[in-house]
């Protein structure tokens, strides 16, 4: 009995020896990673104002650069050296009083200006502007119908109140900075 406890003892032996020698292994990799994400602020500085005219006004156009009139500007910070796109996600075609009643409004293809970065300057508020490499201050400003004279021209924003009637007008235009 003792050489059959000894036998089976070998071949239990050599049944582990030898699915030992088939083992199989296997490894994976995976990496490991984290996103900076850039600073950025922006607010809105100051609403845009078009002429205000008083008495008979019919047939008139008025500009976000008459007298009286200011441009709407923002000011944001970022850090050094990204660059900025603005873009005016809500431009309103019209303005409307709290009753319903509309007048057209639009801007210009050179009406928006951005400025902070190393490039910039006029773009078409209808399509993006880049900024530039912002300066080692981080700030960036962008107006909107602030660079024309009186009357209509391609660098102000306009409402036409050729049928309009008193009462107040107004929109929101937003507009998103993305930094690039």
């Amino acid at each position: 009995m003792q050489w059959i406890t000894r036998m089976f003892t070998a071949l239990l032996a050599l049944v582990v020896v030898t699915t030992a020698g088939f083992a199989q292994s296997r490894s994976a990799s995976t990496t490991a990673s984290t996103s900076v994400v850039a600073h950025l602020t922006l607010t809105a500085t100051q609403a845009m104002i078009l002429g205000s005219p008083s008495g008979n006004f019919t047939g008139s156009v008025v500009t976000s650069s008459d007298a009286g009139a200011q441009a709407a500007h923002w000011t944001g910070t970022t850090d050094p050296g990204t660059s900025i796109q603005a873009q005016f996600t809500v431009l309103p075609s019209v303005l409307a009083t709290s009753g319903g009643a509309t007048v057209p409004f639009s801007c210009g293809t050179a009406a928006g200006v951005i400025g902070g970065g190393s490039a910039g300057g006029q773009f078409n508020p209808n399509l993006a502007g880049i900024s530039g490499p912002i300066s080692s201050s981080g700030q960036f400003f962008v107006t909107l119908g602030e660079n024309g004279s009186p009357g209509p021209n391609a660098n102000n924003c306009s409402a036409d109140l050729t049928s309009a009637s008193h009462g107040t007008y107004s929109a929101t235009i937003t507009l998103t900075a993305t930094v690039q």
